[in-house]
């Protein structure tokens, strides 16, 4: 059994999203050198979590930790055209 300290902390919480929304999340504390594993996968990784009150999310990983460990890889898009759905051609 982990023996997780939560310690006090007063960093700044980036919301989730950059345009208000209905979801607020306070920040309660940090744990530090948590073990844990991505989408199941056999790797293990170690990193610090910012602890929120909200019952909306069970965990936020943050933009920091998505780039660190690549786990959303940037993805080329194809250009696309507009086109005029009213046009039968």
């Amino acid at each position: 059994m982990n023996n997780i300290q939560m310690e006090e902390y007063q960093g700044p919480l980036i919301p989730l999203q950059s345009i208000p929304s209905d979801i607020e999340a306070q920040l309660a504390g940090i744990v530090r050198n948590v073990t844990w594993h991505f989408a199941g996968q056999a790797h293990t990784y170690v990193a610090d979590f910012d602890v929120v009150d909200t019952d909306r999310f069970d965990v936020l990983i943050s933009q920091f930790t998505l780039n660190t460990y690549q786990f959303l890889p940037r993805v080329s898009t194809p250009r696309t055209e507009p086109r005029d759905l009213d046009s039968t051609a």
